[in-house]
């Protein structure tokens, strides 16, 4: 190499940038191909599943909220109202587990599902033993 003239050594230091540079460029590229990845998996699965179990508690509060009311009233159609208005939530309700059960793709989301869907269905029979 110290014979090398100076050309040839500032063209094979700058061979070297440049290899350094593509090597560079691949790993970003193969980087960015994982954050997309890790970036669809959100988007695609569980964002949609908190959305519906935020629905879900959101009801729930409710159907809470309905019956307190339900118990309160004192006029008959008041009380018929609040009835019919926690039929819709629970059915609305029911819907959306219907609906979240479809985006179950693995073990871990099926027993934390079935851990939730528990808890609701416990809370939605609390709620319509008390409404009655």
């Amino acid at each position: 190499m110290n014979k090398w003239k100076i050309g040839t050594r500032i063209g094979a230091g700058f061979g070297v940038v440049i290899l350094i540079a593509t090597a560079l460029g691949l790993f970003a590229i193969n980087r960015v191909g994982a954050i997309q990845q890790n970036a669809d998996a959100v988007a695609l699965g569980a964002l949609p599943k908190v959305r519906l179990i935020g629905e879900v508690e959101s009801n729930i509060h409710a159907a809470r909220t309905l019956i307190l009311e339900h118990v309160t009233a004192r006029d008959p159609q008041e009380k018929a109202a609040r009835e019919q208005e926690f039929q819709a939530v629970t059915a609305k309700n029911a819907a959306l587990l219907a609906e979240f059960e479809k985006l179950i793709t693995t073990e871990k989301d099926a027993s934390s599902s079935m851990m939730r869907k528990g808890t609701v269905r416990s809370s939605i029979h609390i709620e319509r033993r008390y409404s009655r």
